[in-house]
């Protein structure tokens, strides 16, 4: 799997857009995005990025657990963590290119 590291992006956005933004303006945008979906998913908020898809906070649960050797049944919380839901149409593009392999 090829990797993009985090400061090519802002110079593949400005070729792919053939924008007259400078760089440091794009960045400034990545990083404005970034916080804001730092924010919202700590805040307990969903947030949806069109064509890229959505981000929702997924909630801690309690979990049972029983001690194989004492037989002492414990409870804990399951850590909380981010889901992300793809959207339709990068799913759709994803399997084109599989298929089309």
């Amino acid at each position: 799997m090829a990797k993009i590291n985090a400061s090519e992006v802002p110079g593949m956005i400005q070729d792919r857009l053939d924008s007259h933004y400078h760089l440091y303006e794009i960045k400034d945008i990545i990083t404005g995005l970034s916080q804001l979906i730092y924010d919202s998913i700590t805040q307990g908020y969903e947030i949806k990025v069109q064509g890229v898809g959505t981000f929702r906070p997924k909630a801690s649960v309690e979990r049972q657990f029983k001690s194989g050797i004492t037989g002492q049944v414990f409870t804990k919380k399951t850590n909380k963590g981010i889901i992300f839901k793809p959207d339709l149409g990068l799913i759709e593009e994803i399997n084109k290119e599989v298929l089309d392999a």
